[in-house]
């Protein structure tokens, strides 16, 4: 039987990203049966597998946000007669980094195995 403490070591080390091949060998290192081990994995890799399109869904939603910000600024210019490049410049930067928003979210959405990143680091959100 595996005990609470190794179960959370490899719940920590699946949400870090490591393969899962090297944390069913780890398992299998510390007592477990490859059944345990393979049915503890498939468990912890279907958690994180929500955990990653929860995250992609909030990439998409801020994606979502931001892509209408260069539109929205070129219409108020137009109703104002007045223009700032610089401002329509950084706005569409913001627009095209809510479009890589999207994509990468929907890349956590479709396929949350693709890219195996630590979940705890910022770069993840």
């Amino acid at each position: 039987m595996i005990y609470e403490k190794l179960e959370s070591e490899v719940r920590a080390k699946i949400f870090w990203g490591d393969e899962p091949a090297e944390v069913i060998s780890y398992l299998q290192s510390q007592g477990a049966t490859e059944q345990e081990a393979k049915e503890l994995i498939a468990s912890l890799e279907a958690e994180r597998d929500a955990s990653v399109r929860a995250l992609g869904r909030k990439k998409i939603i801020l994606g979502a946000l931001l892509v209408p910000l260069p539109f929205v600024t070129w219409a108020i210019f137009l109703q104002i007669h007045w223009m700032s490049l610089k401002l329509l410049g950084l706005m569409a930067a913001i627009g095209l980094f809510g479009v890589w928003k999207i994509i990468l979210g929907l890349v956590n959405v479709f396929s949350p195995r693709a890219i195996r990143v630590d979940l705890s680091d910022d770069d993840a959100r």
